[in-house]
């Protein structure tokens, strides 16, 4: 890199500070003062005016634009204050930070600062949305920016880019409460008063910011899931504590972090009781200061069914639901809680995977099948009980136990079915070929050319001749067609090769007799699948072959119309017909 000359540099950063911070004030007008953060929203409504569903929204770390070692704590500190603000909002389901933390580091995405490795994250976790931006500080001067970005186009939503700036750091605390609510509107999402009020609460925790750097740095450090890291976001959440002592989310995250210290006793052998035991009463205080808070509720639900207490734990978790029904993890504790410490099939883990597909690539005690499906159309996979829909070229995971399993599956009229034997978190991919085939061949033995379908697939024989199509084996619709004359059902073809013979005894016809018994002649309609028009003469006769099926039959003469009725004509049937005007004085 080459360095700016020292005459450069002189003014180089006085001229950064003055474009970052004076030139926006020149412009700031005494309201813009009372209310620092400016939204641009309106745009999206008119592109998002309705959700489906609760939209996913991933948060990803705030990044900090200026490298200022005195902030750098925030970067964690806006990612947590806005994903939990985000969590009160039933209308959102919000990907929990630390998961979204997790699928980064397994698929090797480094930096989330890119919009492409942004977007390729939020796909991962199946988000709709991606909630990214920066923040920087200049004297005691301070901007975040947030931007949402569409995982589907990979743009940021038109208008959806906040902003705030205020004074650092006494306008912090209300910068991150404001920039929530314009995320949430910036989504067409309208939370309710409590839920506003609950954002609030959430988005400043606490009134410190000392004790939020602290807390930050914390669960910065717990992100590399070492016993040391661990130990020493302990420390930093127990400083956060010293300096407020009611601040409920570093309990939650201090009983977090000996949770994860006490698997990882358990797992080498060790006795990790006592630390259960602190988890347990780090939570129990926790959820004593906050009771409605979702995060903390889940928190104490996993404490309390690591000590044993699964009635209690049904209890939190219940609690984490109703107070976060759009968080996958809760969803999972009171499938746990209910299991009595193990995840178990049943409607928590079915409303968890829904919630997010994700969870299967980074909760490693789930009884799960992810089914890939690489066929052209949308497949009814039934394995067990538990039965769903793949979408084509898509995936999803199957709360399934280990083990021998009936299934059965549908790619439209095309089915296989039998018994397998399925393995943990296992990746099933479904592909066109696995499915039985049948080669049909088809002789026809009529007079005329026979256009055959079956399904999506068609063929045209001539007269005494014979044809093959390949399919995949099922029931299909079908249809036969030897000129306008039309043949049809529902059939069932075997696997393996099938030979089908056509004869006119496959093409059903029937015959309508229509005579003219007035005294003037009459255009005639024959109308249905067979049609026929054509002139009869009074007194005379015609009969006409037709399909199966329902025809009306109508007479007309000068403008005047007669029968018009409506006739069912079955296979060899003949109907007879009898229409026709009495005219007094006809002139010929």
């Amino acid at each position: 890199m080459t360095r700016m000359p020292s005459s450069n540099l002189k003014w180089g950063v006085p001229l950064l500070l003055f474009l970052a911070f004076v030139l926006p004030a020149s412009f700031a007008t005494g309201q813009r003062r009372r209310n620092p953060v400016r939204t641009g929203h309106n745009n999206v409504l008119l592109q998002r005016t309705a959700w489906s569903r609760p939209p996913r929204v991933a948060v990803l770390p705030f990044f900090n634009a200026l490298s200022d070692a005195e902030t750098a704590p925030l970067s964690e500190g806006i990612l947590d204050s806005l994903a939990g603000a985000l969590e009160c909002v039933n209308g959102l389901a919000v990907v929990d930070p630390a998961v979204a933390a997790d699928v980064a580091q397994q698929s090797s995405i480094q930096d989330t600062r890119k919009e492409s490795d942004a977007v390729k994250l939020g796909s991962l976790m199946s988000a709709d949305v991606v909630v990214m931006g920066s923040y920087q500080r200049v004297g005691d001067r301070f901007r975040i920016e947030a931007r949402l970005l569409d995982v589907r186009t990979g743009h940021v939503l038109s208008g959806a880019t906040i902003r705030g700036a205020g004074t650092y750091p006494n306008d912090y605390f209300p910068q991150l409460d404001t920039v929530c609510k314009g995320v949430v509107a910036a989504m067409s999402v309208s939370p309710s008063a409590t839920e506003r009020s609950r954002m609030t609460a959430e988005s400043r925790a606490t009134g410190s910011i000392v004790a939020h750097k602290k807390y930050a740095e914390g669960t910065q450090r717990m992100k590399s899931h070492t016993s040391d890291d661990l130990l020493a976001a302990v420390e930093l959440f127990r400083q956060a504590l010293n300096i407020d002592p009611n601040y409920a989310e570093a309990l939650a995250a201090i009983s977090h972090a000996e949770s994860l210290l006490a698997t990882m006793t358990t797992e080498s052998g060790g006795d990790a009781t006592q630390t259960r035991q602190t988890a347990r009463e780090q939570a129990e205080a926790a959820g004593k200061l906050r009771p409605r808070s979702g995060r903390i509720q889940r928190q104490l639900a996993h404490a309390r069914s690591a000590d044993g207490d699964f009635d209690g734990a049904v209890a939190a978790a219940s609690e984490a639901v109703r107070a976060w029904p759009g968080d996958a993890l809760s969803r999972m504790e009171l499938s746990r809680a209910r299991g009595r410490g193990e995840v178990a099939p049943g409607p928590d883990l079915d409303a968890a995977l829904r919630l997010a597909p994700w969870l299967v690539k980074v909760q490693k005690d789930l009884p799960t099948v992810v089914v890939i499906n690489r066929v052209e159309v949308p497949l009814q996979v039934l394995i067990g009980s538990v039965q769903r829909s793949v979408p084509p070229m898509q995936s999803i995971a199957l709360p399934i136990t280990p083990g021998s399993h009936a299934y059965q599956v549908s790619a439209g009229p095309a089915v296989m079915s039998g018994e397998r034997e399925f393995t943990y978190s296992e990746e099933w991919t479904i592909e066109g070929n696995m499915f039985p085939r049948t080669l049909l061949s088809i002789n026809n033995q009529t007079s005329s050319t026979l256009v055959t379908r079956i399904g999506d697939h068609a063929l045209s024989i001539g007269p005494n001749g014979s044809g093959k199509m390949t399919f995949r084996t099922g029931k299909y619709p079908y249809q036969i067609r030897a000129g306008e004359f039309v043949a049809g059902g529902i059939r069932s073809f075997e696997a393996g090769e099938q030979v089908w013979t056509l004869t006119d005894e496959d093409i059903p016809r029937g015959q309508i007799t229509i005579t003219n018994v007035g005294n003037v002649g009459l255009a005639v309609n024959v109308i249905g699948s067979t049609s026929r028009s054509f002139y009869l003469a009074p007194a005379k006769s015609r009969t006409v072959t037709v399909s199966p099926g329902n025809y009306k039959v109508r007479g007309s003469y000068g403008g005047h119309v007669t029968g018009d009725d409506e006739w069912h004509v079955d296979r060899e049937s003949k109907t007879q017909i009898e229409l026709g005007f009495k005219v007094s004085h006809v002139y010929r």
